[in-house]
């Protein structure tokens, strides 16, 4: 059920699921941006193992260090979307979860921290029991909307919600049933749909076109809406873009065999 950056003038700040933007600033870095780089270094060189450890340790050293414990989270959530059994990448989700929450704890309004909570824990709803994937999609929905409250155009929080929708859209109608006699009629069984997943996909490519997974994710919606041709040419493009996160190989690689299946049907 419900997968060293320089500062020169700026901070490095990441924003969408797996994507990175330079944000200009002052002519003067923010402490601890050195170590900062170091992480993010790490991290886009595609070594999230050594990334989360150099994170870990700053986070360690000052339990109140957001930065530190959202790129914390940011490498687990990577390296439970690389790992193969799903009990590893369970464990992987919640070790990102624990951090992103501390980070949340510590700056309720900064969007790297809600970012990777909602991340985490939406990729822990993807893997659930029926109980616990509507408990966690509704925490996914109500956090995605909270980033977009602070910035109408984050991509990722546009690409969360998508991918909730999809995955609720995707549920048998036993399966959603269930989901409501357990908890109750929550928004995001309520409020999903075929309609608000694209919308919300089409506007997170928008906002980042050269991001891989956006790209990914909307071509699986244009399969279970039966638009073959729309798929293919969002998986080429995929396929056509350069990794820019551990991740991408991963999503690569499933974007390669979806192709092939849809070209085959032909």
């Amino acid at each position: 059920m419900i997968r060293t950056m320089i500062y020169a003038l700026a901070a490095l700040r990441w924003v969408g699921p797996l994507g990175a933007q330079m944000v200009l600033g002052g002519a003067t870095p923010p402490a601890g941006v050195d170590a900062f780089a170091r992480v993010d270094s790490l991290y886009i060189s595609f070594d999230p193992c050594a990334s989360l450890e150099a994170a870990e340790a700053l986070a360690t050293a000052d339990s109140g260090d957001v930065g530190a414990a959202w790129r914390a989270a940011r490498a687990a959530v990577a390296l439970g979307m690389l790992a193969e059994e799903e009990a590893q990448q369970n464990a992987w989700y919640l070790r990102g979860e624990v951090h992103a929450a501390r980070a949340v704890a510590a700056d309720s309004l900064s969007l790297d921290a809600l970012f990777w909570f909602t991340a985490a824990k939406g990729q822990l709803a993807v893997q659930a029991s029926v109980r616990d994937a509507a408990r966690l999609g509704q925490e996914v929905w109500r956090l995605a909307h909270r980033m977009l409250a602070i910035d109408p155009d984050h991509a990722g929080a546009h690409n969360v919600l998508g991918r909730l929708q999809y995955e609720v859209m995707t549920l048998s109608r036993i399966e959603r049933f269930l989901a409501r006699m357990i908890l109750g009629s929550n928004e995001a069984l309520r409020s999903s749909s075929w309609e608000g997943a694209e919308r919300h996909q089409l506007r997170a490519v928008a906002l980042d076109p050269e991001q891989i997974l956006y790209r990914y994710d909307l071509a699986r919606i244009h399969m279970r809406r039966g638009r073959p041709r729309e798929a293919e040419a969002e998986l080429g493009t995929a396929l056509a873009l350069p990794a820019r996160t551990p991740p991408d190989f991963r999503i690569h690689t499933d974007a390669r065999r979806q192709l092939a299946r849809l070209e085959a049907r032909r």
